[in-house]
C-alpha cells in the first residue's frame, strides 16, 4: 500500500472509510466536500497542517484515483474471499488442509483475480499492472512455501504406504 500525504490521507481512518463509502454510493463531490469540510476533525487537521485551506475538489479527485481505488481493490478481494469461503472451507476439510500457505494462496488468488478484472483493456483506468506485479512478487514467495507443504504431504503419504507394506509383510 502506498503511503499518502494528502489532506484526505491524513484524516482518521473512520473518516476516510466514510468518504470511500460515500464515493461508492455515488455522492457528488460537492456533497462530500460540504460534509467533510464541516467536520471538526477535518478542520483541526487543515488548520494545523494545511494553513486552514479546505479540502478541495482536486483533493477529492486525487483521493478517488489513489486511496479510494486501493480501498475498492481491498473490498473486491474481500468479497471474492467471502464468495469462495464455503468452497474453500469444504476443500480444506476434505484435504485436511488449514496451513497458512493454503490460506495465503486463496487470498493471493482472489487479489490476482480482482487485479486482472481491472486491466486497462476492460476499464481503461488505474495501474492494474503495478498491482499484478506486486502480486507476482508475493506469489514468488508463496510458491516455495506451497511446494514445501506439498512435499510434506507427499512424504507423509509415502510413509503411510511404507507402513502399510510393513504391516502386510508381517501378516504374510
Amino acid at each position: 500500500m502506498t503511503t499518502r500525504k494528502s489532506k484526505i490521507a491524513r484524516l482518521p481512518d473512520s473518516i476516510r472509510e466514510q468518504i470511500n463509502h460515500r464515493l461508492q454510493n455515488g455522492e457528488t463531490a460537492k456533497q462530500i466536500l460540504e460534509w467533510l469540510n464541516a467536520l471538526p476533525e477535518t478542520n483541526a487537521l487543515l488548520k494545523a497542517d494545511f494553513g486552514g485551506q479546505p479540502v478541495s475538489e482536486p483533493n477529492l479527485t486525487h483521493w478517488r484515483h489513489g486511496g479510494y481505488r486501493e480501498w475498492q481493490s481491498r473490498q473486491d478481494a474481500l468479497e471474492a474471499l467471502r464468495r469462495l469461503g464455503p468452497e474453500t472451507a469444504q476443500f480444506a476439510s476434505e484435504a485436511d488442509a488449514g496451513r497458512l500457505s493454503d490460506q495465503l494462496a486463496v487470498v493471493l488468488a482472489a487479489r490476482l483475480a480482482v487485479a486482472m478484472r481491472h486491466t486497462p483493456s476492460m476499464t481503461g483506468i488505474g495501474d492494474p499492472e503495478g498491482e499484478v506485479g506486486r502480486l507476482r512478487e508475493l506469489c514468488a514467495v508463496l510458491v516455495p512455501l506451497r511446494k514445501g507443504d506439498h512435499n510434506a504431504i507427499k512424504l507423509s503419504l509415502e510413509r503411510q504406504k511404507m507402513e502399510r507394506r510393513r504391516q502386510c509383510n508381517r501378516m504374510a
